[in-house]
């Protein structure tokens, strides 16, 4: 590079050359340029060698047509070199454009080889200002006048600093600027007049200052509020080339950030970018929203037009470079739309459009463009397409006639669907171009005419029904629902219709309005109150009864009714706004109400009942009826039939509750007498014993009647469903009455028919207590002849149900027909010296009725007096896929095993403990093991029997489950936690059969169950079964 025309020993003009990153050029004193910068030759486009020997005129003009320096300025200029001139000029450019700039002048502070004096100019504002060369400059001590000629009325923030960033010169605009004295900042660090983000990034490494990159940051003013400034620096360096001092020069910039922010949220709202392509040089600049919208990334930036064609899509690539080529050649404005393709695949269209820069003979220079992100945009206009497609076919094709109208006062008909044809019988061509209103009926035409006046500016017209005219003269009824279209300008453009015949559905309305006077008839001659409500609970109708109920005028008309006064209130004050009647219209869901407040219109309220059924048009709610009566009068009815129930259940719980207490004593009777019966004894002491226990069962019968009426009357009984052979069950039956039989020479026997199953599924025990019932009776009021009963199947579902009947025939003294209605209910004998004669409850017919009933049947009976009786009951029951299937040959098998082994099976070797407070119990329990043979120790409560099993070690527990202390249950729980490697078997001792507390002795652990009143018998049965599992 060519050096200036300087002494070589001026150090200060190598210096000037060194720091010249500003935009400056060197003349003598004619105007002849000695030097140019490289700033200035990039600016201008002029060679080193172009310059040199050129006059400063050729290459700038003034602005206002004069010189370029008036010659007075010029000697002003060379007589001092204090003096500094200011002008603007428009500098010319190789390519003979202009470049309008701010210049100032001064004198050059060394002399050139032939003696005479140079000026500097320096450009101060160009493509962007650069007061870098007068910052250097002025931060050098050696030469402060240049300093304060170049600096002392510039508008710029000039500053030196050392290389970390201490300031030790702030030019005095600082106070115009930024209302801070220059001394203020002297001493400080830079960053800490600077926005907190900024001064943190200016601790990152090249950021402090930057010869290559400028800076716009914030600097906060005296008054706290932050001005934005562009800042560059340059580097002093010291002979060694270290950084000395730091050179900035700050523009505030604030105005051109608020626009630049505004254009650039503006542009990417507008998803708008811009570009720059250098023809000469070949680079491309893009703005930041360009690079979003084509996919510039961090790793693959934009820099050329060739890295511009690689994010085009490769079926646009052509075109695009076919119509950038013509726009070279023609200097022409060009656009044009394509797509581009992202680093990720993503596919975006843009429109691009650019204008081109040329010199005088038509050579492009530069090409300026901005582009914009149309995807949305294209993706509307395709759906837009596909809309008009679709309603070219649904038009085309529809049912409905379509029709276009201009909007004037005939609605002349610009489009006609073909359906005009097949509905009207007018061709397309017949109709477009003709009068709307003329097709329609004469006495219709004015509901049009309102229509369109009244919604001249409305979007959508209401649907109408009316009378259109087809080609032979005859009118149809259309219902036609129309919308206008509007321009661009939002300018009504034309009325689109869609008419359908609905002449059936108008004589259909004719009808129904016809059947709605008839069932008017019908709501005005009926008694309950009717009435309609709307989905939003308005009264659309109501029936004189209902108005008469509600306090209203039979004469109102709906729209008068206010029915929201029929306020409901529940137990927790529920208003109208939760009301059922509401949540029925809204759910969809019919929804009866027995027992409701109602309020009538003068505030008074009464007792009623409603129905309230939702009414649906095609599956949509419509509303719903709700049909009430009032109940006012049965309300003492009602509560007197409430507390007559409550009463009956305190009877029940009662009757339970002593039934279960009398069963205790009972357990000493019968178990005592029965033990007492395997005594010695004489003929006189064994009828009276015999006499004792015949009492005792009856009593322990008439206990069992309660307690199973009770549990029936409480809903607690529950039945049980397994196998039951049926032939068994009618043998066991006829072994438990043939003695009885045969005492009073009465033929007892049973038949079952050939299609009664071997083996039924249902609850064993309910049905034997029917039949012992039924055939005890029979047997009771029964003196001679015979007794017969009969299984019979009235029908099947096979492999899954059937309903047997039983017939339990007698010849016994009949039941006179007006007596028989008592015979099912609940304490009810025919006669009192029937009952002294022969004995009972009354509530074993009763407790039939209800297990039959239970068990799917019904009951009755066919008798006339002294022709005996035949009662019959069905019931309904499973059937097993094969009758084999449910017989457990291991539990008979066990079964048959114990008996055989209960005879060699040592009772003594059995350890037996037995836990009961009741000292009756405990003697009876201990009399009837001893008799077997076994040995046995008492516990008196739950916590004795836990103590016993500590200390020894049994096979054998019976557990009483109400003790004082310590319970059954708890105890039984307790043996199992404590000794889970000695667990003995643990039997429960009960006075009650409810399910609930089987349920409850299995869960704590017991395995069995002993009744009271307990039999010898049934201690036998219970460690037969045991002993043998225990001896296994």
């Amino acid at each position: 590079m060519t050096e200036p025309p300087l002494n070589q020993d001026t150090t200060l003009g190598q210096a000037y050359h060194h720091a010249m990153n500003g935009i400056a050029i060197l003349v003598a004193e004619d105007l002849t340029v000695l030097y140019a910068n490289p700033a200035y030759r990039d600016l201008t486009g002029f060679t080193e060698q172009e310059l040199i020997g050129k006059t400063f005129p050729e290459l700038t003009k003034q602005i206002d047509g004069e010189s370029s320096i008036p010659s007075y300025e010029l000697e002003r200029l060379l007589a001092s070199a204090e003096a500094v001139y200011d002008t603007d000029h428009v500098i010319k450019h190789k390519l003979d454009y202009d470049i309008r700039t701010h210049q100032r002048w001064a004198q050059y502070p060394a002399t050139i080889p032939n003696g005479d004096s140079a000026l500097l100019i320096v450009e101060l504002s160009a493509k962007g200002p650069d007061m870098a060369f007068e910052a250097m400059v002025s931060s050098m001590p050696d030469y402060q006048d240049l300093y304060s000629l170049m600096t002392r009325n510039a508008q710029d923030l000039i500053s030196v600093s050392t290389p970390d960033g201490v300031l030790i010169y702030v030019s005095p605009s600082s106070w115009s600027l930024l209302g801070i004295k220059q001394e203020e900042f002297i001493g400080r660090k830079r960053k800490d007049f600077y926005h907190p983000e900024d001064a943190a990034q200016m601790d990152q490494p090249g950021k402090l200052y930057s010869e290559k990159d400028r800076f716009v940051r914030r600097i906060r003013h005296k008054d706290g509020r932050f001005l934005w400034f562009e800042i560059w620096s340059h580097v002093v360096r010291d002979k060694e080339g270290k950084p000395e001092k730091i050179l900035s020069v700050g523009r505030n910039v604030t105005d051109r950030k608020k626009y630049e922010d505004r254009l650039k949220k503006a542009k990417r709202i507008a998803h708008m970018g811009s570009w720059e392509w250098d023809l000469v040089r070949g680079d491309l600049s893009i703005s930041e929203e360009t690079g979003r919208i084509i996919g510039e990334t961090s790793t693959e930036k934009i820099t050329s037009f060739e890295d511009l064609l690689e994010r085009i899509h490769p079926d646009d690539r052509e075109p695009v470079k076919a119509v950038v080529e013509q726009s070279l050649q023609d200097g022409l404005p060009a656009s044009l739309k394509c797509r581009v393709v992202h680093p990720d695949g993503k596919i975006r269209t843009i429109r691009n459009q650019w204008e081109t820069v040329s010199i005088k003979d038509g050579r492009p220079l530069q090409m300026i463009g901005m582009v914009q992100d149309i995807t949305e945009q294209t993706h509307m206009e395709e759906r837009l397409r596909a809309s008009e497609r679709n309603y070219r076919i649904i038009s085309e094709h529809s049912l409905d006639f379509i029709s276009r109208h201009a909007v004037d006062e005939h609605l002349t008909i610009l489009y006609a669907s073909p359906i005009c044809f097949q509905m009207l019988g007018y061709e397309q061509e017949e109709m477009i171009g003709t009068s709307g209103l003329s097709y329609v009926h004469p006495e219709d035409r004015e509901l049009f005419k309102n229509a369109l006046k009244h919604n001249e500016r409305g979007r959508y017209l209401d649907t109408y029904v009316y009378r259109f005219r087809k080609k032979d003269q005859t009118y149809v009824w259309f219902e036609t629902s129309s919308r206008y279209t509007f321009d661009n300008k939002d300018q009504v453009k034309e009325l689109v219709s869609i008419s359908r015949n609905v002449t059936e559905r108008k004589q259909y309305m004719q009808q129904i309005e016809k059947l709605s006077y008839e069932h008017a008839l019908i709501l005005n001659a009926v008694s309950e109150g009717i009435f309609g409500l709307d989905i939003e609970g308005k009264t659309t109708f109501i029936n004189p009864a209902g108005a008469q109920m509600l306090g209203f005028c039979p004469n109102d008309t709906p729209e008068t009714l206010d029915l929201r006064v029929i306020e409901q209130y529940g137990p927790g004050g529920l208003s109208s706004v939760g009301t059922p009647i509401l949540q029925a219209i809204h759910s969809g869901r019919s929804h009866q109400q027995k027992e409701a407040v109602l309020w009538k219109k003068d505030g008074t309220s009464f007792l009623a009942e409603y129905q309230v059924t939702p009414l649906f048009d095609n599956g949509v709610r419509k509303g719903a009826v709700v049909v009430f009566r009032d109940i006012t009068g049965e309300k003492e009815i009602i509560k007197a039939k409430e507390s007559a129930e409550r009463a009956d259940r305190a009877k029940s719980e009662f009757l339970s509750v002593m039934s279960h207490e009398l069963r205790t004593p009972m357990n000493g009777i019968i178990g005592m007498t029965d033990l007492l019966m395997q005594t010695a004894m004489d003929d006189e002491q064994r009828n009276y014993a015999g006499i004792i226990s015949q009492s005792s069962e009856a009593l322990l019968m008439i206990l069992n009647d309660i307690l199973d009426f009770s549990k029936i009357e409480a809903g607690k009984m529950v039945l049980n469903r397994e196998p039951v052979p049926v032939r068994e069950a009618m043998d066991n039956l006829l072994d438990l009455f043939v003695h009885r039989a045969a005492e009073k020479n009465i033929e007892l026997k049973y038949e079952i028919a050939d299609n009664v199953p071997e083996l039924i599924i249902g609850d064993p025990v309910r049905l034997r207590q029917v039949l012992v019932n039924l055939v005890g009776n029979a047997i009771k009021f029964t003196d001679t002849g015979s007794i017969v009963i009969t299984v019979g199947m009235k029908s099947a579902v096979p492999f899954q149900s059937a309903l047997l009947e039983f017939k339990v025939v007698d010849t016994g003294i009949g039941i006179p027909q007006s007596k028989q209605h008592q015979l099912f209910q609940s304490f009810s004998q025919l006669h009192p010296a029937i009952n002294r004669k022969y004995g009972g409850t009354g509530l074993g017919l009763a407790i039939c009725k209800n297990l039959v009933e239970l068990m799917g049947g019904i009951i009755g009976v066919e008798s006339e007096e002294s022709q005996g009786a035949t009662f019959y009951f069905t019931v309904a029951v499973g059937l097993p896929d094969d009758e084999g299937e449910f017989v457990d040959s291991d539990d008979s098998a066990s079964e048959n095993d114990g008996e055989e082994e209960l005879s060699d099976f040592a009772y003594e070797k059995l350890r037996i403990l037995v836990a009961e407070d009741n000292p009756v119990n405990q003697r009876l329990l201990a009399a009837i093991l001893q008799h077997i043979g076994c040995q046995m120790d008492l516990a008196s409560n739950g916590e004795e029997a836990v103590e016993a099993v500590a200390k020894k070690r049994y096979d054998l527990i019976f557990m009483d489950i109400q003790m004082p202390v310590m319970d059954g249950l708890t105890a039984s729980r307790r043996i199992r936690e404590q000794f889970p490697g000695h667990s003995p078997v643990i039997l429960a001792l009960t006075a009650f059969a409810r399910q609930e507390d089987k349920d409850a002795c299995l869960s704590s652990g017991m395995q069995g169950f002993l009744s009271k009143p307990i039999r010898s018998n049934e201690v036998k049965k219970i460690l037969q079964k045991w002993a043998g599992l225990l001896d296994k």
